[in-house]
């Protein structure tokens, strides 16, 4: 059995969103085997620091909702991301993206920060014990 880099088919899956789904602000698709998904981001991840808060928050989401990123991947020129997550709830993934999004783009980018740091924090720190 063949072992699967994830963070790869991540960024597969961002250049895939890129090319083929450019209009598609964030989104959810069935990625390769049955039970995985890419929820992935076309919004100038690079440049965009609401982009980049919006990941965060998604990714906080994802933990919270027990579901398991696997891969993490930027297409060519960083703008458009993707997570590979252990997931074929499309409908969920899609408003776990679009609700990160939504927050991102209506709060304090600074307060989020701090937020996601303390919530990280206490992740690592119960991973710890």
């Amino acid at each position: 059995m063949a072992i699967i880099d994830w963070n790869d088919e991540a960024t597969k899956a961002a250049n895939y969103a890129a090319e083929r789904r450019p209009a598609d602000h964030h989104g959810a698709i069935p990625w390769g085997q049955d039970g995985h998904s890419a929820v992935f981001g076309n919004d100038a991840y690079r440049e965009s620091e609401g982009a980049q808060i919006t990941v965060g928050l998604l990714r906080q989401g994802l933990t919270d909702s027990s579901i398991e990123v696997l891969g993490a991947g930027f297409d060519s020129e960083a703008c458009t991301w993707a997570l590979i997550v252990r997931s074929n709830d499309l409908d969920r993934l899609r408003k776990l993206v679009t609700s990160a999004w939504q927050r991102a783009i209506a709060s304090d980018p600074a307060e989020l920060e701090r937020e996601l740091l303390v919530r990280m924090t206490a992740i690592r720190d119960a991973d710890t014990l």
